[in-house]
């Protein structure tokens, strides 16, 4: 079964534990701590798990097979630091040996001195067409679950 990502409901508080799920986050902490993993990206991928989930269990799934990212150029994430703080959250989880795709996004800039749009490699870079300043970002800043494939 396929679930899109983008016409999610808004999420059903569910109560759980809550000294199971601060035991798991104390784990998963100390493991990005052993492993020298961004707590930023620790974060994220915890994020991630709780809309899988949700989004799986509200589908009346048994298990998550696919797990489909949108990562923007300009999202300062770290997408190797994202997918080995994702194999750490997704441990035990219905989406335990998932498949994690990242599909990168190209940052996208107007450049306000020329008004054309561009391909940016990092925020604050000059436009590479005139060299001018400031270029503002238009694409290529989302983290979005694009989908997720469940039996």
């Amino acid at each position: 079964m396929f679930i899109a990502g983008s016409s999610m409901p808004r999420r059903e508080h569910r109560r759980r534990k809550p000294w199971a799920r601060q035991g798991q986050q104390r784990a998963l902490a100390q493991r990005a701590r052993n492993e020298s993993i961004d707590m930023h990206e620790m974060a994220l991928a915890e994020s991630i798990l709780n809309i899988v989930e949700e989004t799986a269990r509200r589908q009346g799934a048994v298990r998550v097979t696919e797990v489909r990212l949108e990562i923007g150029e300009l999202a300062n994430v770290e997408v190797e630091a994202l997918q080995f703080g994702l194999d750490a959250a997704l441990h035990g989880s219905l989406a335990e040996g998932a498949r994690v795709v990242c599909l990168i996004i190209p940052g996208q800039g107007l450049c306000l001195t020329c008004g054309e749009t561009v391909l940016l490699a990092a925020r604050y870079d000059p436009c590479p067409r005139c060299d001018g300043y400031p270029v503002r970002p238009t694409g290529g800043q989302e983290l979005r679950v694009k989908d997720i494939l469940v039996e």
